[in-house]
């Protein structure tokens, strides 16, 4: 080949190589678009890579402790309830004193505590404080019973 002809076939080669530059510069910004990220070259997006790891395993890290808080939201508000049932006189089983206004309750029954004062609204109510079976007028007036 002549060195006109090289010159054009390398001026030709230049202009594929550049298109093909564009054309990958569009899809490179076109994929990063939706998450409305300007993106940068891909060295220097390969850069966040590490603080990306670290921000990931932070995450998990805060996902394990939420849960473990949860599990003891849940074990809290399980003892919480068992506590004031025993108040309540319904875990006869349980051992303890319950003092109220300085007299103590001793083995007054669930109904005699009522009467002193005492009340518990149950968590579930569809589970503990609710008779499906009774009317609404019946499931209102239950707690006046003894």
């Amino acid at each position: 080949m002549r060195l006109p002809q090289l010159m054009a076939a390398a001026e030709q080669a230049r202009r594929e190589t550049e298109h093909r530059r564009e054309q990958l510069e569009t899809a490179w910004h076109a994929h990063w678009q939706p998450a409305g990220i300007t993106p940068l070259t891909p060295r220097e997006m390969r850069s966040w890579r590490g603080p990306q790891q670290d921000l990931v395993s932070r995450a998990g890290e805060l996902r394990q402790q939420q849960t473990e808080l949860e599990s003891l939201q849940a074990q809290i508000a399980t003892h919480r309830t068992e506590l004031l049932e025993c108040i309540m006189g319904l875990h006869p089983e349980a051992t303890g004193e319950v003092v109220l206004n300085g007299k103590p309750l001793g083995n007054a029954t669930t109904a005699e505590r009522i009467a002193a004062g005492l009340a518990m609204a149950p968590e579930d109510r569809k589970v503990s404080g609710f008779v499906h079976t009774l009317s609404v007028r019946s499931n209102i007036t239950i707690a006046g019973l003894g």
